[in-house]
């Protein structure tokens, strides 16, 4: 009984699209408002199957009373439904389709997605700066491949961060996902999180408020897909794969 199970398990599992693979993108920021700090957490999967690929966020449906209003940006909320968006197109389209419990299917426009997403890293000064020779760098004892490196921003202004850090992982460097191709390229690796940090400060002696420590970071990781994630993400992409005869996706 034990080994028919053991063999089951074997068999679902070899049922997986070895086509099918998946990245999680992740911000988080930690800002001062005066107050007290803000934690915002937006979370977006990036799958790829042979000529397509698809973008899922989340949305919070809220389940408070009379509240109307949903929002793309995860906050950590235990007290709302969440809801993911599909937005599936081929590689090198401009435009491809919504699929979303939300409203119904309707064609989207790539570049305005990542715009409104946050995935326009060509076009963000934070995965772009250009801050000279780091001042420190972590090397891989085994590989001597570099995995960090650090930059202080010694000509910043009040509401510039105090510094930057770079991680590297040449594992995943085969993964189409990319905060700056041009450092990929240059480092033979992939530039995976990115970090600022913005020092924090005692209250003055004259008054005034104090200013904790704070990070921002953007980061992606390679998904590790459990059989239910892989199943629903191929129903999308196959779901797409039947609708886009029907729409004009040039």
């Amino acid at each position: 009984m034990k080994n028919s199970l053991l063999m089951l398990i074997f068999v679902v599992g070899c049922f997986r699209e070895p086509n099918l693979s998946a990245i999680d993108y992740t911000t988080f920021s930690v800002w001062d408002n005066g107050k007290a700090p803000i934690n915002l957490k937006n979370h977006i999967r990036v799958a790829y199957y042979k000529d397509y690929m698809l973008y899922r966020t989340t949305t919070i449906v809220s389940s408070t009373k009379g509240s109307s209003s949903n929002t793309e940006i995860y906050l950590n909320d235990t007290t709302g439904t969440k809801v993911y968006s599909y937005y599936v197109l081929r590689n090198s389209a401009r435009k491809g389709l919504t699929f979303s419990t939300l409203y119904k299917k309707k064609i989207f426009d790539r570049a305005e997605f990542l715009n409104a997403s946050g995935l326009n890293f060509k076009d963000s000064p934070f995965f772009n700066l250009e801050l000279g020779i780091p001042d420190r760098v972590e090397i891989n004892p085994n590989t001597g491949e570099i995995e960090l490196e650090k930059y202080l921003n010694k000509n910043k202004g009040s509401e510039e961060p105090d510094s930057l850090y770079r991680y590297y992982d040449h594992d995943l460097a085969s993964l189409n996902f990319s905060f700056n191709p041009t450092l990929d390229k240059k480092q033979k690796s992939k530039l995976w999180k990115i970090s600022l940090i913005y020092s924090g400060m005692p209250k003055p002696p004259s008054g005034g408020a104090e200013k904790p420590r704070t990070e921002a970071y953007w980061k992606f990781e390679k998904s590790t897909l459990t059989q239910s994630e892989s199943d629903t993400l191929m129903k999308v992409f196959n779901k797409f794969i039947v609708e886009e005869k029907l729409w004009d996706l040039r």
